[in-house]
């Protein structure tokens, strides 16, 4: 892997080429290392949370997320720099429940695509 950039440092918009995190000759698509707890502690906090809200956890009645959760968690993989993940959400996750994207959802995926 000489060829290859670091993990982290690896623009989203790379398909198919497997990234190595510095301890493992174990290839991995850059949105299955997105979706990994060791990619960012904080991204993988929010969506745990997200879920745990959708689930009931905690003794409370499940909490259907709304547009405003989606965008939120959009904007947590935009700024640690999981733009698959944050496009995931955006074009799989979103529709899969019922949830239609707004203006605020394609202007974070296309913030953070500027920024690569």
């Amino acid at each position: 892997h000489e060829d290859a950039p670091p993990f982290y440092k690896v623009p989203a918009q790379v398909t198919g080429r497997l990234l190595y995190t510095p301890d493992s000759d174990i290839g991995k698509l850059k949105f299955e290392r997105e979706i990994e707890p060791e990619y960012s502690f904080p991204l993988a906090a929010a969506f745990a949370f997200a879920d745990s809200l959708q689930h009931g956890a905690c003794g409370h009645q499940p909490i259907k997320l709304d547009v405003g959760s989606y965008n939120a968690l959009i904007k947590a993989s935009v700024c640690r720099g999981a733009l698959w993940r944050a496009k995931h959400v955006l074009e799989t996750t979103m529709p899969a429940t019922g949830i239609v994207a707004n203006q605020k959802s394609y202007n974070f995926v296309l913030l953070g695509l500027a920024a690569v």
